[in-house]
């Protein structure tokens, strides 16, 4: 019985973060492009990018992480190639969410507690835009700090990304 509302409780946090999650897409009226997929990988989940001028984007991702939820949201600045449709991207963040047990790999969920994640992010990588068709790929290195975790630091997130074009200005 104990276990039912503890997960009830879990499901009320989860819907709160996606609610959170669209309602700052929903805010983001103002911009050039917009795109929404998938980040694949370690910390993978949804993602969104945001333009916010030609050289800067506001990108959020709501993962799943150890029987719980994060939402990222990161500040970039983005750098032409002399390439077509290429661009390196570098920048940083915040991330809160919450999680059912220790952030180490491998352990078990056996009943462990409700923890808070809270932390900062960088991320360095490159993005690929198609002429002919709404589709933006990326690659990227995505290291955080946790604040409130037995484990400090991440290092494991790579992570390649697909992401549609849903407006352009």
């Amino acid at each position: 019985m104990k276990q039912l509302s503890v997960s009830r409780k879990h499901e009320g946090l989860f819907k709160f973060m996606f609610i959170i999650f669209f309602f700052a897409i929903s805010l983001s009226g103002m911009a050039q492009e917009k795109t929404l997929g998938l980040r694949l990988g370690w910390g993978g989940g949804l993602s969104y990018v945001q333009s916010i001028t030609d050289d800067q984007d506001l990108e959020l991702i709501l993962s799943p992480r150890w029987g719980g939820i994060i939402l990222t949201g990161l500040y970039e600045r983005k750098v032409p190639l002399s390439f077509n449709s290429w661009n390196l991207c570098y920048g940083g963040g915040l991330h809160v969410g919450y999680h059912h047990r220790y952030n180490y790999v491998g352990e078990g969920f056996n009943g462990d507690p409700l923890y808070i994640n809270l932390g900062f992010d960088l991320i360095a990588g490159i993005k690929y835009r198609f002429d002919s068709f709404p589709i933006e790929v990326s690659a990227d290195y995505k290291p955080s700090i946790e604040l409130l975790a037995k484990r400090n630091l991440l290092l494991e997130e790579f992570g390649i990304s697909c992401r549609y074009l849903i407006f352009q200005d």
